[in-house]
């Protein structure tokens, strides 16, 4: 029977180590602190030899011997590395759940003959051997050995128990601390991954470096998987890009390239969006190598609609895409479709800058030529610097359009046909005039546009030119060594044959304009003979109105001086008919003195400038309805004013408009009971339109053109009275002002009568 342990410690010194244990459990961080924790105090509570704690690996098929204490270092022990299945006891107690208890020597070679001599190593005299499980999952086996024969009591049988429970639970915490760090640690890498993508999305257009920091983002994301950019070359394409993890041999096949047909190229090109597959069969897509994927994502890069590269990751061991992984997938395509379309843009920037280079400099040689030769050898020779081309100008004939111009080196055997003609409806000319546009031709057929001799030509472009609807002239750029037009051959073409589209339109109008000048200055002189001509014979008429007009006056004072005489002469001897008689020539006497006075007032309009100042036609209109009141004290008038602005002019003659105009106004229509007046004006086309309307006899509108004649009346002077020359002086007036006259009316139904004035300048005081 074996004996007691001397040193065997109580129930409450156990209890003392648990708590201990407990509390040191909680610091450890790490699983050889937890294994320190554990063994140290189980050896000296229990005045054990040695301890060790073995581990379940991952793939549940090994112990392997995680922890030993007491042990000298490299000294064999039967707890050792070995299969889970071998028959030994850390094994046999995970396969039980029940711990093992050997008290006295020998016990473990009778449960165990092959131990000793499997492992090479002697068991110890008494061992305890406990499970280690958390969540139900074996996760290893704590073991503790005695020098001498060990009686383990009920209390250190539920010590030991407790500790194996806490070192499981303890290696769990810290197991799943690890796994935590860990995929901090991975997350972090991968958002690292990702930002270093996302700066390089921001800032690089190499669409390949691009590509490569994207395969290195989606590897950090998902460290199983394989990731491969393609790019079409020709009918292939071709891997540019892929993860270390695939092997050479498979990197140098799909760099190689296949085929559009193969199905994850072919569904990408269907679909233009990317394409997740799940649980996806490698030989689907024919593509060695790919078998040991289970979940495929293929994603197309697009530039102007098209798929310009596809984007390719297969991931291992992962049977279904989940959305999160789905949206990482479509955050670097879209990363690399904004790259790919800031790099087009780029490009398109580059090819807009090399044609305004080449229209700057175009322009800048034919900003002043004229000389329809010159501007064509110019353009023909800043094509053949951007481009190794021939360029030739043709002509519209009545049937054919004929070489007119072209450049140096031009084939003679092409020339020679140019020069001869080529019908209205060869196919590439009739397209230009038809579409009015530049027509680009790749891959050129001499015999489909019906010109056999230029089978030299891979590639031509025609640039037409029109005076209006009829395409008059084309040029021709045509290429022996390209069979396509880049597109920045396409922009320098383009800017090139504007530029000269718009010189020879300004040759033509300078040769127009030079017909036109010659022809216009011929008509100034003529006009200004005519202008000397009028201006003497406004010279004279005006000096003849004021000489008529001073000579005219003593006649007719000396008429009314001598009617004076006759009127008292016949104070004494009264003769009623002789009185008549006078009256009749005083009346005419005054009738010539009025005129003569109106001859003055239009002499004196046409002759003076007028001072221009701001003047405000509700006053000018106050003034004239005060002295037509005068007037007109007998008759009855109603006004109705609306709101007259302000306009730049002389006051005085606009004062002599207005009165005229309101004084005409209420005469014609004083056989009326009532004379309604009517004053306002309008805002129009930079003008202001003044109108006085009269509900009086009005006129024939027929003779309108004759109411602003000298002398001219459409009313007899025994109906009213007056001169005939004051609507031709407020013409003049307003003619002087920059405006006209106007005047509507019918028989009988009222009259309107205005002028206009342009709008006051600004700041005009």
């Amino acid at each position: 029977m074996p004996l007691p342990s001397a040193s065997l410690a109580g129930s409450s010194s156990l209890s003392e180590h648990l708590q201990h244990v407990t509390e040191n459990l909680a610091a450890a961080s790490t699983q050889d602190a937890v294994f320190a924790v554990i063994l140290t105090p189980a050896l000296e509570a229990l005045q054990a030899i040695a301890g060790a704690i073995l581990l379940v690996n991952v793939q549940q098929t090994r112990l392997n011997c995680a922890a030993t204490r007491g042990e000298e270092a490299g000294a064999p022990t039967i707890w050792s590395d070995g299969p889970l299945s071998d028959p030994v006891p850390a094994a046999d107690v995970l396969r039980s759940r029940k711990p093992l208890f050997f008290e006295h020597a020998g016990a473990v070679q009778a449960a165990y003959p092959e131990l000793e001599a499997r492992t090479g190593a002697r068991a110890s005299v008494a061992s305890a051997v406990l499970p280690m499980f958390l969540d139900q999952v074996a996760l290893g086996s704590l073991v503790i050995e005695f020098r001498e024969p060990h009686t383990f009591t009920p209390e250190e049988r539920a010590f030991l128990r407790t500790l194996a429970s806490q070192c499981a639970v303890a290696l769990g915490r810290v197991r799943r601390a690890e796994a935590l760090e860990r995929r901090v640690a991975e997350r972090t890498a991968a958002l690292e991954a990702f930002a270093r993508f996302t700066t390089a999305v921001g800032t690089d257009t190499d669409v390949l470096a691009l590509a490569k920091v994207a395969t290195l983002a989606l590897r950090a994301h998902f460290p199983e998987a394989s990731v491969g950019y393609y790019e079409q070359e020709d009918a292939l394409w071709k891997a540019r890009v892929w993860t270390e993890d695939v092997p050479a041999d498979v990197a140098a096949r799909l760099a190689a390239g296949i085929t559009a047909d193969t199905p994850m190229i072919a569904e990408v090109l269907r679909a233009r969006e990317a394409v997740f597959k799940n649980a996806q069969a490698a030989t689907r897509d024919h593509i060695k190598h790919t078998e040991s994927y289970t979940a495929v994502a293929n994603t197309p890069l697009l530039v102007n609609g098209e798929v310009y590269g596809v984007l390719s990751v297969g991931l291992k061991d992962v049977r279904e895409w989940r959305t999160q992984d789905q949206a990482i997938v479509h955050a670097v395509e879209m990363g690399l479709n904004l790259a790919l379309e800031r790099a087009e843009q780029a490009r398109q920037l580059d090819e807009e800058r090399t044609a305004l280079r080449a229209f700057t400099t175009f322009t800048e040689q034919v900003g002043v030529e004229t000389d329809v030769p010159t501007l064509i050898q110019r353009a023909a020779a800043l094509l053949q610097q951007t481009r190794a081309v021939d360029v030739v100008y043709f002509q519209r004939a009545p049937d054919s359009f004929r070489a007119q111009f072209w450049s140096e080196g031009f084939p003679p055997g092409v020339l020679g046909v140019a020069r001869a003609g080529y019908p209205l409806d060869q196919p590439n000319l009739a397209r230009a005039e038809r579409e009015r546009d530049i027509v680009f031709e790749e891959t050129w057929d001499p015999d489909a546009q019906g010109v056999p001799e230029s089978a030299l030509y891979r590639a031509a472009a025609f640039q037409p030119f029109f005076e209006g609807g009829v395409m008059t002239s084309v040029m021709v750029m045509a290429s022996q060594r390209a069979q396509r037009w880049t597109e920045r051959d396409r922009g320098i073409f383009r800017a090139v044959g504007h530029s000269l589209d718009l010189a020879l339109k300004r040759a033509a109008q300078a040769q127009t304009l030079s017909t036109q000048a010659a022809q216009l200055a011929a008509q100034r002189d003529t006009l200004d003979a005519r202008t000397r001509e009028l201006s003497a014979a406004n010279e004279e008429l005006e000096a003849f109105a004021q000489s008529a007009s001073h000579d005219l006056r003593t006649p007719v004072r000396h008429i009314t001086a001598f009617v004076d005489f006759a009127r008292r002469a016949l104070r004494d001897a009264p003769n009623e008919k002789v009185t008549r008689h006078l009256e009749m020539v005083q009346q005419a006497a005054d009738r010539m003195s009025a005129m003569i006075d109106a001859m003055l007032s239009l002499s004196r309009a046409g002759a003076q400038d007028p001072r221009f100042q701001m003047v405000d036609l509700n006053a000018l209109v106050a003034q004239a309805q005060h002295d037509v009141q005068i007037e007109f004290a007998q008759q009855r008038v109603q006004w109705e004013l609306g709101p007259l602005p302000q306009v730049a002019g002389d006051r005085d003659m606009l004062q002599q408009v207005m009165t005229n105009l309101l004084s005409n106004a209420v005469k014609y229509s004083s056989p009326r009971a009532v004379s309604e007046i009517r004053i306002w004006a309008e805002e129009r086309d930079n003008e202001w339109i003044v109108s006085v309307q009269d509900n009086g006899v009005g006129f024939n509108p027929n003779y309108a053109h004759k109411l602003f004649g000298v002398f001219q009346r459409l009313h007899s002077e025994r109906d009213f009275e007056g001169t005939g020359v004051g609507l031709a002086t407020m013409r003049r007036i307003i003619l002087k002002h920059g405006g006209r006259v106007f005047a509507q009316s019918s028989d009988d139904a009222g009259a309107t009568f205005g002028f206009t004035l342009p709008l006051a300048q600004q700041g005009l005081k």
